[in-house]
């Protein structure tokens, strides 16, 4: 049983599970991204394991950022595929213990990482309720012209779209639908004891 939040970047998905997961952060597996700004630009992002400290989707930057898998020089990306391999993979094998598994995001440039890849597939298909965002394929199409092996994420981003839509327990949910936000939290409470908030 999964809950897989699409649609445009900065669009609030991202802030809405975050709002909704708030209260059961402990009994969560997984992870998010956080932004890390500077003056209004974005120098970095960092993966963050979901039920470690407060949420936050936006920080100030500071320089050197844990686990950051792109980080912008000037006006070049600049990618740590080795933060997937490594922190990404772990993460996901210790979230296949959890109640609920948040990951935000997926379809995008973490599936360059053959483990993650691989320990992703296993936790989709696991049976551990997922809820998180799925990446339009357009957003990683911007990516093209600075980011090499696109295309190989696009078509592992296919592979598991075609296995997640032909999983009856899977909701895709268009975050600008009205309900969105109620149909998260619906999802939310009937996978974790309303006794597990904090």
């Amino acid at each position: 049983m999964h809950l897989l939040l699409t649609g445009s970047s900065r669009t609030g998905k991202t802030t809405l599970l975050l709002s909704v997961l708030a209260p059961y952060r402990a009994a969560l597996g997984g992870y998010y991204v956080t932004r890390h700004i500077d003056n209004g630009r974005v120098m970095a992002y960092a993966m963050c394991e979901a039920n470690e400290g407060e949420f936050q989707p936006d920080a100030i930057w500071s320089g050197g950022v844990a686990h950051a898998f792109l980080t912008w020089r000037g006006n070049q990306r600049v990618m740590d595929c080795t933060v997937f391999d490594g922190f990404g993979t772990a993460v996901l094998r210790r979230a296949l213990d959890r109640e609920l598994v948040l990951l935000d995001e997926i379809g995008g440039i973490e599936l360059m990482s053959d483990a993650f890849y691989q320990a992703l597939e296993t936790l989709l298909q696991s049976g551990t309720p997922c809820i998180g965002v799925f990446k339009s394929a357009s957003a990683l199409e911007r990516m093209r012209k600075d980011v090499a092996g696109v295309d190989a994420c696009l078509l592992r981003r296919q592979r598991i779209l075609g296995v997640l839509a032909n999983d009856a327990a899977v909701e895709f949910l268009d975050a600008s639908s009205r309900d969105v936000y109620k149909k998260a939290n619906s999802f939310v409470e009937s996978i974790l004891d309303k006794d597990m908030k904090r």
